[in-house]
This record gives structure tokens, sequence and C-alpha cells, in this order.
């Protein structure tokens, strides 16, 4: 596909969604969602599976769906490591050898839609669920995730707090699913109208509302000890999420890298996670 194909593309999706909304907007908001929630990539590639076959694989039902975990090492303080969007466990190997396996368990999860997790399409409520079940199974009292990822681990402790989270280290995250909603409307030019519509039919949707889904009505829960990291270079999510999470969660440091970007793949970014995972 040619880079001006690629270029045009969301843009006639989006238009295409539009016309189709005034006609039809249940139905409409409904396949768009289902583009917002499909993964166009994320799934295990060639060169990704040498080193993910080195873990214990497990399956780890929660609701009737079946999550992949990759379990690193078998001694040491377990780690709960949750991605984010078009990502996999794979993203974790330089953290995890900046860490070392012999003072920690990694117990990496793949997410709905991504890895070796089945399921086509994504959704941060389930994903939240899934963290929060994994973290009480494998007794992660301590749980790390990136830019999505790292929403739903907030969210995660917020909701459950029978989960037994004590610490979240979160890189690189939103601070509401609205925010990375609004970007996808921009992306695709989709109409004002549109727009409305979906926040509105959001809850019959999805059992909640949009807003509910924003660390500023959730983050006075959430009683674990944080480490908030992001680099104010982030183009996918600006670093003023992350001073919004921190405004919203008391028990959070905040750290604004200035070496960096969205991905934290940096061994200063490592060091500071270390320092703050290691028991007190």
């Amino acid at each position: 596909m040619s880079q001006a194909w690629k270029k045009l593309l969301p843009f006639l999706v989006g238009k295409a969604l539009s016309l189709a909304g005034l006609i039809a907007p249940r139905k409409t908001v409904e396949l768009s969602m289902k583009v917002f929630a499909k993964p166009r990539k994320g799934r295990v590639v060639s060169h990704q599976r040498k080193f993910l076959q080195k873990a214990g694989a497990e399956q780890l039902e929660v609701n009737g769906k079946n999550y992949h975990v990759h379990i690193f090492g078998n001694a040491g303080q377990p780690i709960l490591l949750a991605h984010g969007w078009e990502s996999n466990s794979w993203r974790w190997r330089k953290l995890m050898r900046y860490l070392g396996n012999e003072n920690h368990r990694f117990i990496a999860l793949d997410a709905p839609g991504h890895g070796m997790t089945g399921s086509e399409y994504f959704n941060v409520s389930e994903y939240a669920e899934a963290i929060a079940a994994a973290a009480k199974e494998y007794a992660c009292a301590t749980i790390i995730g990136h830019s999505i990822g790292g929403f739903a681990c907030i969210y995660a402790a917020a909701l459950y707090p029978e989960a037994g989270i004590k610490k979240i280290v979160s890189l690189a995250a939103p601070s509401s699913l609205k925010l990375i909603m609004q970007k996808y409307f921009s992306i695709i030019s989709l109409s004002g109208y549109m727009q409305r519509k979906t926040f509105e039919l959001f809850p019959a949707m999805y059992g909640l509302h949009i807003d509910d889904l924003s660390v500023e009505n959730f983050g006075q829960k959430i009683t674990a000890r944080g480490l908030v990291i992001h680099d104010q270079h982030d183009t996918i999510n600006g670093p003023e999420s992350a001073y919004t999470i921190k405004e919203n969660w008391t028990q959070a440091e905040l750290i604004i890298t200035d070496y960096s970007d969205h991905s934290l793949q940096h061994d200063g970014v490592f060091e500071r996670v270390k320092n703050f995972i290691n028991p007190d």
C-alpha cells in the first residue's frame, strides 16, 4: 500500500461512517467502535517468537475468556507486566534484562486482541479486569504498564482492591479513554454529530459512561503507591496526561523525562523503575 493511500484511507473511512451515521447512527457507532478497537498489529511475529518461547506459557481464564501469560524466571519478586496498544509481551525484554531474572519473576500478560491472547478486539475494561485477576492469581503486588496498559493498571487498582496491588509503575499512560477516542476521531475526520452519538451510546454498548474511564473520576480510589513516568517528547500520549494522573492520584510520584519518547525504552527509565519496585 502506498504512503498516499495510507494517508487517504482513514479519511475515507471517517467520511463513510459520518454519512452512514445520518441513516443508522446506532449501527454506525457499533461499526466505528469495532474499527477503533481492532488492532492492526500486535500479534507475535517471527523475530519476537524466539524470545517469547523462553518463557513458561499459561492460560488465565477471566469471565470465560482466556488470556495468554508468559512467565519469565521462577523465583524472586513476582511482577506483572501489561503492554500497550498494538504491542505484546515482547516489548518488555529490555526492562526484564535490566532488572534481572535472578531477583524477579515476570508475569507478562497479553492484552485482548494482542500477542497470543485470543479475541479480535481490544477492550480496556476487560484488560483491567484481566490485570487484576492476574495480579491476584500470581500474587503480584507490583504491576507495570505501558501506554493504555498503564492506564488499565491504574484502573484495575481502583476497581479491584481485592487484587492486592501495592505498587504501580505507569509508563506513558493516557489519563482517560476519551482522549484516545478523540485522537481516533481526529485521524479519521469523524463528524461532530457522530462523535456526540458515540459518547451518547457508549453506556448502552459497554455498561459504563465514557467519563467513568477517566483518572479524574477514579484516581482517588487508588490506595497503591505509584510511579508515573512520561517523556516530554511523547507525541502519542502528551505529557499533560501525566500531570492529570498525578493530580488525581495522591500516592503517585511523577517523573518527566527529556531523553526518550513514548516507548520509554531507556536505561534512565529502567533505573527509576528498579529503585521504585525493590522492596522497601
